[in-house]
């Protein structure tokens, strides 16, 4: 836990010393533009340069860690056949490029790091003036050790998170392409093209409701859901038996996705609310949405992975339209729990607890062992 520990606490430093410097600056339009003091990029750039390091060099952390380690060579192999299919090219690309020059499976961990954390800090960077909320909330929410765990559906959440400018700028087609380069690294990104169409909703009782009946509509549809996965996924799903498969979310862990929708909810309530400030709002709900209506599957309800990014901005945005006291307590509520909750967490889990650095260790090839 020390690395952790160590991370966490220079990314906190560095977080908040770019956050100063940028209102030091004078003739910034930081609360409008987003713009930022020189030296305030480069310590944004020296926070993901650490994130990357510490990912990028770590070693068997993370229950993905092997598969991706050992395969350079069997996903640089099938790289051409899954252009042809559409069968989740993206990895198999990077594995391909890494094993032109060398195959190195420590390669492969690394570069994906790099292109995940990048994304997601380069977007935090561009959409919040708030850099310290914002950045301990991605790893607090757990984005930055969930790349651990989920290589190709953070990528591809890295990726759609990234084309949040475009919603924003409500472009679609630029949107949708994003989607599409989402959907390269996993297929289940696909399904993120209804966000576009759900992001500026007007925040009033009737939509709510319709969300909620198509939540609950969808978690008494476990077999139907099952047999869209597949499809999705061209996997027959529906067929597995697992734990992952069948258990259900913990109530504790729907509370903690669903607190943020309500709490601005009460907050906003009764207010004059902007185009913007809209825009968060929905981003809230429809990861509450999300993570109620796949509460019954461990499995599906990583289709979170891409709607909880959206609140690493949105929940410093929403604090900023609200009361000085209210501030200074919503702020310290959120990062106290989540930051609990992220700890317990990674020392509960013999995947993410015990870390180990690649420096030294064998190369270990898919094909030396089957």
């Amino acid at each position: 836990m020390t690395v952790y520990y160590i991370t966490f606490l220079a990314v906190f430093v560095l977080s908040y010393m770019a956050q100063n410097y940028n209102y030091a600056t004078p003739n910034l339009n930081i609360k409008d533009n987003y713009e930022h003091a020189f030296i305030s990029k480069i310590l944004i750039i020296l926070v993901a340069g650490i994130l990357i390091f510490v990912a990028g060099f770590r070693y068997n952390v993370g229950t993905d860690f092997l598969g991706y380690y050992i395969s350079t060579q069997r996903y640089s192999n099938e790289f051409f056949e899954s252009l042809k299919t559409f069968k989740e090219p993206g990895i198999r690309f990077i594995a391909w490029v890494i094993d032109v020059f060398d195959g190195n499976g420590k390669h492969v961990i690394f570069f994906t790091s790099f292109i995940t954390i990048a994304l997601f800090i380069s977007t935090i960077y561009k959409n919040t003036d708030k850099l310290t909320v914002a950045i301990m909330l991605y790893l607090f929410l757990g984005r930055w050790t969930g790349c651990f765990n989920g290589i190709r559906q953070y990528l591809a959440a890295a990726v759609l998170f990234a084309g949040l400018r475009f919603i924003k700028q409500k472009m679609f087609w630029k949107y949708a392409l994003t989607v599409f380069i989402a959907f390269l690294f996993h297929s289940s990104a696909i399904i993120m093209i209804f966000m576009y169409f759900v992001a500026y909703n007007k925040i009033n009782l009737r939509n709510i409701i319709i969300l909620i009946v198509c939540s609950i509509v969808i978690l008494f549809s476990f077999t139907e859901m099952m047999e869209f996965a597949g499809f999705v996924l061209r996997e027959d799903v529906a067929s597995s038996t697992n734990d992952y498969l069948t258990n259900e979310v913990s109530l504790f862990r729907i509370i903690i996705n669903v607190a943020p929708a309500v709490v601005f909810l009460i907050l906003y309530q009764n207010k004059s609310i902007t185009v913007e400030q809209r825009l968060w709002l929905n981003m809230l709900i429809l990861n509450a949405i999300m993570m109620i209506a796949t509460s019954n599957s461990t499995y599906f309800a990583r289709m979170a992975v891409y709607t909880v990014p959206f609140s690493i901005i949105a929940i410093p945005e929403l604090i900023k339209g609200i009361t000085r006291f209210d501030k200074k307590l919503v702020t310290a509520i959120f990062l106290i729990v989540f930051a609990l909750v992220c700890l317990r967490d990674i020392a509960e889990s013999d995947a993410l607890n015990n870390f180990q650095w690649t420096f030294g260790k064998p190369i270990i090839d898919y094909y030396d062992i089957v």
